[in-house]
């Protein structure tokens, strides 16, 4: 089991866009890279962003009642991902 620190950006309207870069996993690399196929819908974000390793990390993260933090799994490599996303103060 590792730790490390994700900064995951989305933006726009009708179609949402964004990076996702995270620090210690070799596998997907510490360069941030575009995230795929984004979609927020009944209160959970779901995207796929393509590790260096060309491998796909596909999460769906659920948004909290408050509105402040998504928190979930991705799956990468055959392995689960436990990310916890909070809104910049």
């Amino acid at each position: 089991m590792t730790s490390g620190i994700a900064r995951l950006t989305v933006s726009g309207d009708s179609k949402l866009q964004g990076t996702l870069q995270m620090t210690n996993n070799e596998r997907f690399g510490a360069d941030a890279v575009a995230v795929e196929d984004v979609i927020f819908r009944d209160g959970q974000l779901s995207f796929r962003a393509i590790g260096a390793d060309g491998k796909a990390l596909v999460g769906q993260l659920p948004l909290s009642a408050n509105g402040t933090v998504l928190k979930g799994f991705a799956k990468y490599g055959g392995y689960n991902i436990r990310f916890e996303f909070a809104r910049p103060k």
